[in-house]
């Protein structure tokens, strides 16, 4: 299939050829007929990707102190290599299309084969042949509404929104500041709730357009405005403002607040300056409200990506449900599109359209829509494409395939596998194609594909490594192990005592010695770890682990925090548990946890292993420290020793005297893992950790799950 790109790097714009997307169970795959180009938003995008990345750190001050936090945690090095791993993926445009369902995700209720749907959602409803949108983001086109009009869904439940915000009723007095596509939009849905509406612009030709769509009022000048609310509301000044300009400046926010009645509310729905004069609002006691895109569940990736509904009585007007709302209005002809549209391209030619946008033309430029041909269904079954990787195939080597492609795999994982002359990069296979195309070409994988099987089903593939979200680790370990290949997932193992169960029940019916798995529990590889073992081995006596982690907080809606993914035991303190055991050397035998709260109950957790021979280790999990603190410090006392590894930068042993060991910038094993990894595979030697305990490391984390919520000791 075709889709426009463009490189964050670099600004270039292009029509790619990328396999289709794949089809999950939360959502349906749909054949495009038309999109909107939002020329806002998508000039926004345009400008900062084609802007220095001086210019981009000023312009996105708050990815600057991301990376300056990420840097005082893992080193300019590690930073850095993730900063160019960002810059070099490429960005999906569009974000509100319509068209027909091809297929339909298990859990997709409502819709079919054949509907003809309307679709938003950046990432989702691209300017793309074909798109997999999750059924949140989707809505059912009505009779008598075109699939140009419903590829607006996404700009009209903006404008919808807004609307809401102000909390405008029958009989109000309102203004309409900006009338672009949203502004105008915005217009007749006010005048068809009965509103009076005067709209502002400083093009004239917007005003007029606008008085032609309901506007009772139009002005292209702050003295014809002023006047225009004088008037319309004898002096009092308009119950609410809603802001649909973009602009940098703040000149939007004090207008609003000059015509704005006392105790009246102004919306700010446009990307504006926000310096508040304070005066005038304090003394107007005015109502600031910002109005969030589509409605509640946007940013909410439990409403979005899996399909979480909230209560419709408790949240009347969610995302979804403005999309509906929207589509009615247009199917009873209380909002007309047709004067909005001023450009129609052949998807072939966006390119056109995008010349427009960036005023390299003097037309009058709104609504742009991109209309696509009627292409045959692809075989997503079989959907393969091909990249520009150069990698020679090896023999008797070891050839890769990767099923996911996220930021570790990309920022972490690849750039180390890469420089290994025993290993050729044969697919790379995520569940989007502007994904797989840019990992296989950054990287050098002869191929990429959306279909899983390109990785699992072909024989020239001896190692598969499984990078994708912690709940289908189980399912690719089986299916991998069952095609005979060796098999490296990050972690963790699985996120269910079933899904270990599975696990351990297929190890027993094939054979467990041959069977070549590793889990990217990279810390005991670390050189750090590997000195201390060293050294507390000659100690021979139990050991008290104190293992601290400042993991920090994850945004709210963060999949890592949902349990049907495992949450953060499961999904990251198994990396400690595992280093304990490791350790520890001993088998463990009970376990007790308690928890501090947090956004979910497990975090802040304190876990404490008792082992056999005595050794005890307490693994405090902290998401509520500074930014500013090492996240990980990790100290070993036993036998009149003592060891203490800072972040996996510089560790120090005492005994009858102090040995220290530095790494240039931090090391928390990955290399001498992978190492590990791929010569077992080349050399035929045992697994790099044994089988046995990988599943006794994650059983030990389930039995911490059991402790924090019996809040009682538990044998393992």
């Amino acid at each position: 299939m075709k889709q426009i790109i463009q490189s964050y790097r670099t600004g270039k714009l292009e029509i790619s050829e990328l396999p289709p997307p794949a089809l999950k169970s939360d959502g349906l795959l749909m054949r495009t007929s038309c999109s909107v180009i939002s020329i806002g938003t998508e000039k926004m995008i345009l400008e900062l990707s084609r802007a220095s990345l001086l210019s981009k750190a000023r312009m996105r001050p708050d990815l600057v102190k991301k990376v300056l936090d990420k840097t005082r945690q893992e080193g300019l090095l590690n930073t850095f290599n993730k900063v160019q791993t960002a810059l070099d993926k490429p960005v999906p445009l569009g974000y509100s299309c319509a068209g027909i369902t091809l297929d339909v995700g298990a859990r997709c209720e409502g819709f079919k084969k054949g509907d003809r749907v309307a679709c938003g959602g950046a990432g989702y409803a691209n300017h793309a042949e074909f798109n997999y949108v999750p059924k949140n983001l989707c809505v059912k086109i009505p009779e008598g509404v075109s699939d140009e009009q419903a590829a607006f869904v996404t700009i009209g439940s903006i404008a919808l929104q807004g609307v809401r915000q102000s909390g405008a009723v029958l009989g109000d007095r309102v203004v309409v500041i900006g009338l672009g596509m949203i502004g105008l939009i915005a217009v007749q849905i006010l005048r068809s709730s009965g509103c009076f509406v005067i709209g502002y612009d400083l093009d004239p030709s917007k005003c007029e357009l606008a008085r032609s769509m309901g506007a009772d009022i139009a002005c292209s000048n702050r003295e014809a405005l002023l006047s225009a609310v004088e008037d319309m509301t004898s002096g009092n000044g308009a119950d609410s403002v809603v802001i649909c300009a973009s602009t940098p400046g703040n000149d939007p926010i004090e207008l609003a607040g000059e015509i704005t009645r006392l105790r009246g509310i102004v919306v700010a729905l446009g990307a504006i300056g926000m310096n508040i004069p304070r005066n005038v609002y304090y003394q107007k006691e005015l109502s600031v409200k910002l109005s969030m895109s589509y409605g509640p569940g946007r940013y909410d990736p439990s409403y979005e990506e899996r399909g979480i509904d909230y209560p419709y009585s408790d949240v009347r007007w969610t995302e979804n449900r403005n999309m509906l709302s929207f589509m009615e209005l247009i199917a009873k002809g209380s909002v007309n599109l047709d004067p909005i549209i001023t450009h129609r391209f052949p998807f072939d030619e966006a390119e056109k359209a995008y010349t427009l946008i960036e005023k390299k033309s003097d037309e009058q430029v709104l609504g742009i829509i991109l209309k696509y041909k009627e292409t045959p269904d692809p075989s997503f079954a079989a959907a393969r494409s091909f990249g520009t990787g150069t990698r020679a195939k090896l023999s008797g080597g070891v050839s890769a395939g990767f099923i996911g492609a996220g930021n570790f795999a990309t920022g972490v994982l690849l750039p180390k596998l890469v420089p290994m002359k025993n290993v050729a990069l044969h697919t790379v296979a995520t569940s989007t194609g502007i994904s797989a195309s840019s990992v296989a070409k950054k990287f050098g994988f002869a191929g990429f594909s959306t279909n899983l099987n390109e990785v699992l089903d072909n024989s020239e593939i001896n190692t598969v490594f499984i990078l994708t979200r912690h709940s289908s680790h189980s399912k690719f370990i089986i299916e991998g192990l069952r095609a005979g290949k060796a098999v490296f997932v990050e972690k963790p193992l699985c996120v269910t005592p079933e899904q270990l169960d599975e696990i351990t029940g297929f190890l027993s019916a094939a054979d467990q010695n041959a069977a070549r798995l590793t889990v990217g529990f990279n810390r005991r590889f670390s050189p750090h770890t590997a000195f201390l073992k060293e050294r507390f081995s000659a100690v021979g006596s139990p050991v008290v682990i104190n293992y601290r982690i400042n993991a920090g907080r994850l945004p709210q809606g963060s999949w890592l925090l949902d349990p049907a993914e495992g949450g953060r035991v499961v999904g990251e303190m198994c990396h400690f548990v595992n280093f304990a055991l490791f350790f520890a050397g001993a088998a463990p035998e009970t376990v007790f946890a308690a928890s501090g709260g947090g956004a979910s109950p497990d975090e802040n957790v304190s876990a404490s292993i008792r082992f056999s021979d005595g050794s005890i280790a307490n693994i405090s999990y902290i998401v509520d420290g500074p930014s500013s603190l090492p996240k990980e410090q990790i100290e070993i006392i036993g036998g009149g020793a003592s060891g203490h590894i800072h972040d996996f930068r510089k560790t120090i042993f005492r005994r009858r005297k102090s040995e220290s060991f530095t790494t240039r910038g931090q090391d928390k094993g990955f290399s001498d893992e992978l190492s590990a990894f791929i010569g077992s595979i080349e050399k035929g030697l045992p697994n790099p950790i044994p089988i046995e305990e990988l599943v006794l490391t994650t059983r030990v984390i389930f039995k911490i799950l059991d402790s924090l919520r019996s809040g009682e000791t538990v044998r393992v």
